[in-house]
């Protein structure tokens, strides 16, 4: 193809797709905010390097070109384009039920961060039920950290030792405190968008704030018992400082070194399968569907 990116192919070559018989695409949803001394559109930005490469590793298709879903406590900065999670539910929900329409049948959704991916995982699950197309939801730590390959035989000892070295896999992966900011400059590369980071000698890098104690303990706590809790900064620095370059050369190497890291990670990830199961999966949904009339019934009822 000469280019996989939705947005950036004539009708005629998406029809082409279609009728090959091909029927994959990855949907990334970004935000628009306050990211340090990255750009606004940071989050947007890695989201879709990350479903470009996903997208390209299996010959499927990608949709761009959406900003503003929801941004978590980046909120709290002028810089922010503000929409709730209700709001961006049902955004996607007509974007996705008309890609379904279209003809696209495997749906992938890669989100910027675990803000969004709150909002997937009710939607996710409601999708299914009114339209019986599952779609999946590809987000960036779990890619780092590997794929879950649990044997349910086996107990779950055998989970909890997984558990423990997706930890470990996922902390190689970001072993300093600017490595996830690195790698959307990686991303941006991936996008042909890295003439937009800064290149300023005179912009200092620095740490995160630590945050407030009151929000520390909240998130501490509320992470033991496998719950989300909901970010609130009074500080833009909190958030992130993001990452600027001293020289065009410093740029241009830690995008291209972060670049190779995204697309290491997704070589080591069987895409194909995963397309192959989803589809085994909806095959059998439908056919749940027809012993089960109700199930038919709660599309009606959406």
């Amino acid at each position: 193809m000469r280019t996989n990116i939705f947005n950036e192919m004539t009708a005629r070559e998406i029809e082409t797709y279609l009728a090959s018989g091909k029927d994959a695409i990855f949907i990334a949803i970004g935000s628009t905010g306050a990211h340090g001394n990255l750009p606004v559109n940071a989050d947007t930005v890695m989201a879709e390097g990350l479903a470009t490469v996903l997208a390209e590793k299996s010959g499927a298709l990608v949709l761009t070109g959406l900003p503003y879903f929801y941004p978590g406590e980046a909120v709290i900065s002028s810089a922010t384009v503000y929409t709730s999670l209700r709001d961006g539910y049902e955004y996607l929900w007509k974007i996705m039920s008309s890609l379904i329409h279209q003809g696209f049948k495997k749906l992938f959704v890669v989100p910027s961060h675990e803000n969004i991916a709150i909002m997937l995982r009710a939607f996710t699950r409601d999708f299914f039920e009114a339209t019986h197309y599952h779609p999946i939801v590809i987000d960036l730590m779990s890619v780092l950290s590997g794929a879950v390959k649990h044997d349910r035989k086996a107990g779950m000892s055998n989970r909890a030792q997984y558990e423990m070295e997706a930890k470990k896999r996922l902390q190689a992966a970001l072993p300093y405190p600017d490595s996830y900011e690195r790698l959307i400059c990686g991303a941006y590369k991936i996008m042909g968008k890295e003439n937009q980071l800064i290149v300023d000698p005179e912009v200092k890098n620095s740490l995160a704030t630590p945050l407030d104690p009151e929000v520390a303990n909240l998130v501490d706590r509320a992470k033991r018992f496998g719950g989300t809790a909901a970010e609130m900064y009074d500080d833009p620095s909190k958030i992130t400082t993001g990452i600027a370059f001293t020289s065009i050369e410093e740029r241009d190497q830690v995008c291209a070194e972060y670049e190779k890291k995204l697309r290491d990670t997704v070589d080591a990830i069987d895409v194909d399968l995963l397309l192959k199961v989803v589809g085994d999966y909806q095959e059998y949904a439908l056919g749940v569907c027809e012993v089960f009339p109700r199930f038919n019934k709660l599309a009606e009822n959406r």
